[in-house]
């Protein structure tokens, strides 16, 4: 709850988009998702679409897309991609 109540934060202060960086080896990585958008993004969103051009993070390069630092507190666990029933099975049982 935490993760979203920041970011609806930054869109309710204007910004069109938010996600969050974090920290990571080697530097730190844009994370996609979570992620708000305001429904003003639409009109820069739906061409994008259109084009083929579905990169979450590429809208960074649009003007009023936001990413905010991540709370190094979070820690990497915050972070683990759980797409499919086996990811969440790994996750569970740490295999």
């Amino acid at each position: 709850q935490a993760q979203l109540e920041a970011l609806t934060a930054t869109v309710a202060g204007g910004d069109f988009v938010a996600m969050y960086r974090h920290a990571a080896e080697g530097g730190s990585l844009v994370e996609p998702f979570p992620l708000v958008v305001h429904r003003r993004a639409a009109s820069v969103i739906r061409p994008r679409i259109v084009s083929g051009a579905l990169s979450v993070v590429k809208l960074l390069d649009e003007p009023g897309f936001a990413v905010r630092e991540a709370p190094s507190a979070w820690g990497e666990s915050v972070w683990i991609n759980l797409n499919r029933p086996q990811d969440m099975h790994s996750f569970r049982t740490g295999t």
